[in-house]
């Protein structure tokens, strides 16, 4: 993931390169030297037996030399473009930008109408899980009543923790439910900071979105198509335990290279140190693509269905996680976002980017950096929702629930991160070996 404006050194003369150029990395003198001579027969003589040095400043002194160390290193001068080939590709280069510029109007338009879109206000699902936190349970105008429905919430969590602890687990499960509870302890107070920090920014009910609005959105919807996936099974497959997982690490691979796309398409993310991008895909793609399979999962059978391929698609069912513990936190983190995302691919969209830069990540060096954006897309949240539900009251309750919920993708993450495909690592390629450092791990 190396960013693409670092500087190389061109292999011909040594100066700064940045890209491959007719199949060398090249600097761009050397590559217009070699364009404008690798098909001519010009009959370049050497005054020193074919034995220059070419370097930054020799490569003009002996054209021959250079020529010769350009083919010797692999450029090919069939790659060189004629003059019909140049105009055929000017042309098709126009027409996607043509192309660019017309869709990216239509997302303009089509977000700048987002209000109109969605006067009438979406209903919430009823869920039967809890919410932890969650400041719905006040909707009642008397106090005592609010008092009553945040005790009978900690009632409900504290009787699912008990439950977790009337099991015979072990260390490893004890482990989970430390995780559990301290991500809410540490996470709760953050999130609701951060809400009065982005609602000073929110102070009228506009019916469009501003101009820089507009345009981080239409920036996430394009990187996200890299990701984005059919809605409809077309023909599941159903394999034993040992496929499903070979299955599953094949199709996690290919997610998270899809998701380092899906980053790289992002400015800001762009911008980042390298070793700040390396730390948020590494310790992110695995919550952030867990998160989106809620588009899969159905609750009333607590199975997911995941596209393989265009002809593929395989069930996974929850009980096949041998773990209870790991179960009760997937059924919960599933149920809790499942309740409040109300099927709208623009809150999953913004929450996937705003898991994508947590300032949290392990190994990070710009921190402040790095929560400032995911503040603005916090922002971004915030104003979709006061567009979408027209009631600051509602927006605010939806936007703590869905940060809420996002403690407990945390915890599922971290939880997968060290549990899963722990006892076969061999089915691991190194790019999962790296995001799970399966060096580390003793089996």
């Amino acid at each position: 993931m190396a960013n693409k404006e670092t500087p190389k050194q061109c292999l011909i003369c040594g100066d700064k390169a940045y890209v491959f150029n007719f199949g060398v990395i090249s600097c761009q003198s050397c590559k217009a030297f070699f364009r404008r001579n690798a098909l001519k027969n010009k009959g370049f003589e050497c005054a020193f037996d074919s034995n220059c040095q070419v370097d930054v400043i020799t490569r003009k002194f002996c054209q021959k030399c250079r020529l010769d160390k350009c083919f010797r290193l692999g450029m090919k001068k069939e790659w060189i473009l004629n003059e019909d080939e140049l105009k055929t590709m000017r042309t098709k280069i126009m027409e996607n930008k043509v192309k660019r510029r017309n869709r990216e109007l239509y997302k303009r338009q089509m977000v700048s109408k987002t209000a109109d879109d969605l006067t009438a206000e979406t209903p919430i699902p009823d869920t039967k899980y809890g919410l932890v936190g969650d400041s719905s349970s006040s909707n009642s105008s008397d106090s005592g009543k609010g008092n009553s429905d945040s005790s009978d919430s900690d009632t409900k969590n504290d009787t699912q923790i008990i439950h977790l602890n009337g099991m015979k687990v072990s260390k490893f499960n004890t482990d989970i439910i430390d995780i559990y509870n301290n991500y809410h302890r540490e996470k709760g107070a953050e999130f609701l900071s951060s809400v009065v920090a982005i609602s000073q920014h929110v102070t009228d009910y506009n019916k469009s979105f501003n101009t820089y609005e507009c345009d981080k959105l239409i920036e996430l919807f394009s990187a996200i198509n890299f990701i984005r996936e059919p809605t409809l099974p077309l023909e599941p497959v159903v394999t034993d335990m040992m496929n499903f997982k070979m299955a599953m690490v094949f199709k996690l691979d290919k997610e998270i290279r899809n998701f380092i796309t899906v980053a790289q398409n992002v400015a800001e993310f762009d911008s980042l140190c390298e070793n700040d991008r390396i730390a948020l895909v590494k310790y992110g793609s695995v919550e952030i693509i867990g998160m989106r399979m809620i588009q899969f999962y159905n609750v009333a059978a607590q199975s997911w269905t995941i596209f393989m391929d265009k002809n593929n698609w395989i069930v996974s069912r929850l009980d096949m996680l041998r773990s209870e513990p790991m179960k009760a936190i997937f059924r919960n983190s599933f149920g809790k976002i499942g309740s409040e995302w109300d099927s709208d691919p623009i809150i999953l969209d913004l929450l996937t980017i705003i898991l994508l830069f947590d300032p949290n990540r392990p190994n990070l060096l710009h921190r402040e950096v790095i929560k400032l954006q995911q503040n603005i897309y916090m922002h971004l949240l915030q104003r979709y929702l006061l567009l979408k539900y027209r009631s600051e009251y509602k927006s605010k309750t939806k936007f703590l629930n869905l940060m809420n919920a996002l403690t407990d993708i945390n915890i599922m993450g971290e939880i997968f991160m060290r549990k899963c495909y722990r006892t076969k690592p061999e089915l691991l390629g190194p790019l999962l070996k790296e995001i799970f450092d399966i060096q580390d791990i003793q089996c």
